[in-house]
């Protein structure tokens, strides 16, 4: 039973920097992470509209976009372990495990190819929203 999709962009200076789509679903309900893409312009140093942005900028627009996601679900999910639940590629799977800090479970594989299973747990996903305000500030939802 599908209760909430939701898709979110993170803009700055009228640019798209990044887009994570999400399911709320399930019952216990858990968070279904279905895509987080970050703009490619943002992955190196690059001029957007006359500004420069170092390839630091990268790491937060991805965090942010999970932040924001795991903050939506929070209140609403009812599942414990896990909480959230990722499909990762294997181009992305580093990002995941490395990066976000998400637990790595399994591979499997799909018609497209393989896939890796990331989860949070939601003691693990209350400390990702926090060590993610801690290190960048607090932000509110939208």
């Amino acid at each position: 039973m599908l209760e909430k999709r939701v898709l979110v962009t993170l803009e700055f200076d009228n640019q798209a920097m990044g887009l994570i789509s999400f399911a709320i679903a399930g019952d216990p309900s858990l968070l279904n992470v279905e895509n987080l893409e970050v703009n490619p312009v943002t992955q190196s140093g690059v001029k957007i509209q006359g500004k420069e942005y170092q390839s630091r900028f990268v790491e937060p627009v991805g965090k942010w976009l999970m932040w924001y996601c795991i903050k939506t679900g929070l209140p609403i999910c009812t599942a414990n372990d896990p909480l959230v639940v990722l499909l990762s590629s294997s181009r992305a799977r580093l990002y995941y495990l490395k990066t976000i800090g998400m637990d790595y479970k399994n591979s499997i594989h799909l018609g497209y190819g393989e896939a890796h299973v990331f989860t949070f747990d939601r003691k693990s996903a209350e400390n990702f929203c926090f060590m993610q305000e801690q290190n960048y500030g607090k932000s509110t939802l939208a």
